[in-house]
């Protein structure tokens, strides 16, 4: 395969920033670089902004080396 996509979800940009890095490291993904990360910020539905309600998401393209 010449490329991969993953997606990672979270609740905060916290833990979406420490999934990211996770899947960076996964020994699943050596043999490809990192050719480009979208984030996507939305509410989650019947959610209050404030009271934390978005949801974070990133997919990372995966390019063979």
């Amino acid at each position: 395969m010449k490329f991969k996509v993953k997606i990672v979800e979270a609740t905060s940009p916290y833990d979406l920033e420490k999934y990211i890095n996770e899947v960076l490291e996964d020994p699943e993904y050596v043999e490809y670089d990192v050719k480009e990360i979208k984030h996507v910020v939305t509410m989650m539905p019947g959610a209050k902004v404030s009271r934390g309600g978005m949801f974070y998401m990133a997919s990372i393209l995966f390019i063979r080396k």
